[in-house]
């Protein structure tokens, strides 16, 4: 960073293990390195390097944190490089060539949690939908059978 700001680093995706044993950083500092091995599986559970993983980014500056933060995709065995300043951080990714990867970087307002919380409603949303639907399309296919079976007869 070509400021203060430190960040706040934690991995929310492609990691073995649970949430305590995930990659965790709570404040990189300038011109500091952060490291989770790809060959650990509490780090990448796909075992490869071209697993991708992802990370809650949020930057801390003195002692208030924003309360917005960044989801950042990253190959397992590549790099996040924060750069900017606290109003304008960027970040740019890499694989383990060195080589820039196209990855999915999300704005979000709010805390890891509140973030997670939401992501989780969505998901269960999406999960009750698809069980509802399931759910009709077999009542739908029991009824065309019992009418098939009654015209057969």
């Amino acid at each position: 960073m070509d400021d203060a700001t430190q960040y706040y680093v934690r991995q929310i995706s492609g990691a073995g293990g649970n949430a305590f044993s995930r990659f965790r950083r709570d404040r990189l500092l300038p011109g500091e390195n952060a490291c989770c091995p790809q060959s650990e599986k509490t780090c990448n559970k796909g075992g490869n390097s071209d697993s991708v993983v992802s990370f809650w980014v949020s930057n801390i500056k003195g002692k208030y944190g924003d309360l917005t933060g960044y989801i950042i995709s990253c190959p397992a065995g590549g790099y996040i490089q924060f750069k900017g300043v606290f109003e304008h951080p960027t970040f740019h990714v890499f694989d383990k060539d060195h080589n820039p990867f196209n990855a999915e970087i999300r704005h979000e307002r709010g805390n890891m949690l509140s973030v997670n919380k939401k992501r989780t409603e969505s998901l269960i949303s999406h999960e009750k939908d698809k069980h509802h639907s399931n759910k009709e399309d077999r009542k739908e296919d029991e009824h065309k059978e019992k009418h098939e079976l009654k015209e057969e007869q």
